[in-house]
């Protein structure tokens, strides 16, 4: 009688061509739970790196940020924004921007002002604070954040 998947028979000969396919099997099963251990490992470190790397996108880099932008809204918690990020949007007539500022430390500049070019808006040294802004036409405004090596956040509503 044969012991199955041993390779050896009843008479306790070899059977060479079962222990070869046995051992390619083995060797076939061992190479995909490698491969899953090693896909598995790069997810996770391609999840690690993309919270604590530097992103740069467009004018300005950041590192460790929460970014928002709704339909009425947007903001950005960071603890470290350098370079420019504008926002653009339409509102109506008489629309009034919530806006809170908050600084830990570096510079941070926001000037809001129409497709014209007129200013809402201008703070060159902005510190922790909330303010509004009323925005007198139906039209296009754009928020222009400058900063250099700013912790801190920001964040505009209406």
């Amino acid at each position: 009688m044969e012991d199955e998947g041993s390779g050896v028979s009843a008479d306790g000969r070899i059977d060479k061509g079962r222990r070869v396919r046995y051992n390619k099997r083995r060797k076939r099963r061992r190479f995909f739970v490698m491969k899953k251990i090693v896909l598995a490992f790069l997810i996770v470190l391609i999840a690690v790196c993309s919270f604590g790397c530097i992103r740069t996108t467009g004018h300005y880099r950041t590192t460790m940020c929460i970014s928002n932008q709704t339909n009425t809204s947007f903001s950005m918690q960071y603890d470290s924004l350098d370079g420019e990020k504008t926002y653009t949007f339409d509102v109506d007539a008489g629309t009034v921007l919530d806006v809170k500022f908050v600084t830990e430390k570096g510079t941070l500049t926001c000037v809001v002002t129409d497709k014209k070019g007129k200013e809402y808006y201008r703070n060159d040294e902005v510190q922790t604070e909330d303010l509004t802004i009323k925005l007198d036409d139906k039209g296009t405004y754009s928020v222009a954040i400058t900063a250099k090596n700013h912790k801190g956040s920001f964040s505009f509503s209406w």
